[in-house]
This record gives C-alpha cells, sequence and structure tokens, in this order.
C-alpha cells in the first residue's frame, strides 16, 4: 500500500490517535471501536485525538453526557482564534495552531486545533492534516511520557511550538541565503515573488502567533488547581519561544525589504551605467557626424574633392575634432 493510500485511511477515520496513559510514562494504544467497553482506573489518563471534520465525530460528542452543547460547538467551529477558556473548575478549553513539521520556508500554512482539557481526560480536535503530538509516541515507549492530564497538555503544546520555531528558523535561513548571494554575486537577481510570497508568511504567522504567546503567558499566571505547580515555568518558557519566533518574522520582514531594495539599486545602476555610456557614445559622434554630413552634403560638392590631398585633410579636421572632444570630455570627468 502506498504512502498516500495509509493517508487516506488515516485520514478517513474519526479517532486520528488513542492513548491510556498508566500514570508512569507509559501507555497503551487504543482505536475507536474500544472507546464503547473503555473503563478508566484510578491513576489512568485518557487522550483523543480526533478528526473535526468526521461525521462520527460529532455523533460522538453529542453522545457524551459530560460535554455541554456550548463545549462541541466552540470544540467545531469553522474558524477559532488562539485562546484559552475555563468552564468549570476542572475543564479547560484551549484553542492553538500547529504547523507542519517540514514545512517549507516560504509556508505559513497552519491548522486550528482545539482542546478540552479536565483532570482525567484530554480531548484534542484538528483537520486531517494537521500533525499533533506525534513525538509522544517514542516517549510512551521508553516510559518517559507525561503522567498527569496537565503534563501531557504542555507537551503537546511545546511539540507544536517547537514545530512552528523550526519553520521560522526555516525562513529565517532561505532569507540569510538570499541576502549573502544578493551582498555577493554582482549579477544575481532573487525571484520577487518568492520574497513576497516570505513576506506574506511572516505576516500570516504573526496573525497567530502574537495572540498565542498571550494565550501561554496567561495560562501559567491563571493555572486551574489541578495543573502541576512546577509546570509553570515551562509554560512561560512556550511563550519566549513565540516572542522570538515574533522578533524573527519581524526581521525577516525587514531583510526581505532590504533585499527587494538592494536588488533595485542594483537594477538601477546598471541601467544608469548603460545610459552613461549610450550618453558618452552619442556625445562624442555626435559632432562627428554632423562635420561629415556637413562635407558631404552641400549644393557644390564635397569641398576640396578636386585637390589630391582633400580627402587627407578631411580626415586630419575629423580627428582634431574628435581629440577635442576627447580632452573635453576629459575635463568634464565623463570619461
Amino acid at each position: 500500500m502506498s504512502a498516500p493510500e495509509v493517508m487516506l485511511q488515516d485520514n478517513a477515520k474519526p479517532l486520528l490517535k488513542g492513548w491510556v496513559l498508566n500514570g508512569q510514562g507509559g501507555a497503551r494504544a487504543i482505536n475507536f471501536q474500544q472507546l464503547a467497553t473503555l473503563e478508566l482506573q484510578a491513576d489512568e489518563k485518557l487522550w483523543l485525538h480526533w478528526n473535526k471534520e468526521h461525521p462520527s465525530t460529532l455523533a460522538w460528542l453529542k453522545a457524551s453526557q459530560s460535554i455541554s452543547r456550548f463545549e462541541r460547538q466552540l470544540l467545531l467551529e469553522k474558524t477559532t482564534r488562539p485562546r484559552f477558556l475555563t468552564l468549570t473548575e476542572h475543564t479547560l478549553l484551549l484553542f492553538s495552531r500547529v504547523i507542519q513539521p517540514k514545512a517549507r520556508a516560504d509556508s505559513s500554512e497552519l491548522f486550528s486545533v482545539r482542546v478540552r482539557c479536565t483532570e482525567q481526560v484530554v480531548l484534542s480536535f484538528a483537520q486531517p492534516g494537521a500533525v499533533f503530538g506525534d513525538g509522544l509516541k517514542q516517549l510512551f515507549k521508553e516510559k518517559l511520557g507525561p503522567k498527569t492530564t496537565a503534563e501531557l497538555l504542555l507537551l503537546l503544546m511545546r511539540e507544536a511550538t517547537e514545530q512552528i520555531d523550526h519553520a521560522v528558523e526555516a525562513l529565517a535561513e532561505f532569507v540569510d541565503q538570499q541576502e549573502l548571494r544578493v551582498d555577493q554575486e554582482e549579477k544575481y537577481e532573487p525571484d520577487h515573488q518568492e520574497l513576497l510570497q516570505i513576506r506574506r508568511s511572516s505576516a500570516n504567522l504573526r496573525r497567530y502567533l502574537a495572540p498565542m504567546k498571550d494565550l501561554f503567558a496567561a495560562l501559567a499566571k491563571a493555572q486551574p488547581a489541578w495543573f502541576d505547580k512546577g509546570t509553570r515555568p515551562y509554560w512561560n518558557e512556550i511563550s519566549n519561544m513565540l516572542i522570538r519566533c515574533l522578533e524573527e518574522l519581524e526581521l525577516c520582514k525587514e531583510r526581505v525589504g532590504f533585499i527587494l531594495d538592494s536588488e533595485r539599486r542594483k537594477r538601477e545602476q546598471r541601467t544608469g551605467r548603460v545610459m552613461y555610456l549610450l550618453a558618452v557614445v552619442t556625445a562624442f559622434f555626435l559632432p562627428l557626424s554632423f562635420v561629415t554630413g556637413l562635407l558631404g552634403i552641400n549644393v557644390g560638392g564635397i569641398p576640396g574633392s578636386d585637390a589630391g590631398h582633400g580627402f587627407l585633410i578631411a580626415c586630419l579636421i575629423i580627428a582634431g575634432l574628435a581629440a577635442i572632444q576627447f580632452m573635453i570630455l576629459r575635463v568634464l570627468r565623463w570619461l
């Protein structure tokens, strides 16, 4: 089976990921069919990552008595803005964004992810193309995974933020390469469309990263009572990581403008040199053309045509005029 077929089958499932955490750093995977008979032990936690566009997801949410109609509307709404809501003492809703881990430098495609977190259950919802929480599988395998839902939420958001940070680094590295080539290669002309796409991508990323930065900073200050108190510095670090990303994006925007300005100045200089050369050639040959035309076009014929040295004299006159022009141009520093 080819990779696209596997991806298509995964995307067609309502439950994209399901893990039962044992509270000791490990976890076991579960599928959609096992949910009907699942009973959590006292020390176990549950994480379900849903395909929000699948009809069975909405059906499961409607059947869940612990999730209100208001929560369903928020979790499945078409457009979201990064934020978090504390609905009750034990329920937290968080709306954030994730980016593809191997996104191109000029890609700004961000996927919305919605999370409902309680002390025992974490429900996350995203569209099928979003990559979310893939790094936890290895942690569970090594028994180094999260032990509580608060730790799980922290690791999910940190992994998503690191993916954004890598994408911003790739964008900055691409701008570095373009800037270096413009500075070192006289004839290099950067792709304007690609640079403009980077500028648009930077603006689009800043649009979402700014509220995400505020989201995690606020979450570090106003944590629910069941959150691990030791996680507060880590939430602040996620916010700081996004601040660095925003600063890098702002710098990339300015550097793209510098590259475009530098390339435009080089083009104007090349055009100016060509026009200068044409002006010098014109100024040099126009008087000579006038003299030759004056000698060759008259009613009485060419002066000195009957004399034996007439042609030589005409050549000397033109050569003398050319020498005078050359000296004048040198004095004027045109040559």
